[in-house]
């Protein structure tokens, strides 16, 4: 017991640095649909370059910069603004490098070993 308490004062004692938002998190979106695709951002996240009128069976990485620990991910058609295939969150906190495929039945993301390169 006399050792705990020395390691709990010497671990609880240094400082924690604040996390700095926006968290920079890069994104590689996989179309798999037979339709042009863009991504929009919600609330206070934005992508830089962004994704827009990506091309059937193709892919682009983006930016996304966001400021909370979970980001939606949501894909529309683009030759119909009024389709929406899905969203999908990604977490910043987590991992800063996302896939995300979009396919007929919905967007799933998942964590990447390597970021985009643009």
């Amino acid at each position: 017991m006399a050792l705990v308490v020395p390691v709990c004062i010497a671990a609880c004692s240094h400082d924690i640095a604040p996390i700095s938002l926006p968290i920079t998190v890069r994104l590689a979106l996989l179309n798999q649909t037979a339709d042009s695709v863009f991504v929009q951002m919600e609330g206070d996240e934005s992508a830089f370059p962004g994704i827009s009128r990506l091309a059937p069976s193709d892919s682009q990485c983006t930016e996304l910069y966001a400021s909370a620990d979970s980001v939606p991910v949501e894909v529309h058609s683009w030759t119909n603004w009024a389709t929406i295939y899905g969203s999908s969150w990604v977490y910043p906190l987590r991992h800063t490098a996302w896939e995300a495929t979009v396919s007929s039945t919905g967007v799933t993301a998942t964590s990447a070993s390597t970021a985009c390169s643009f």
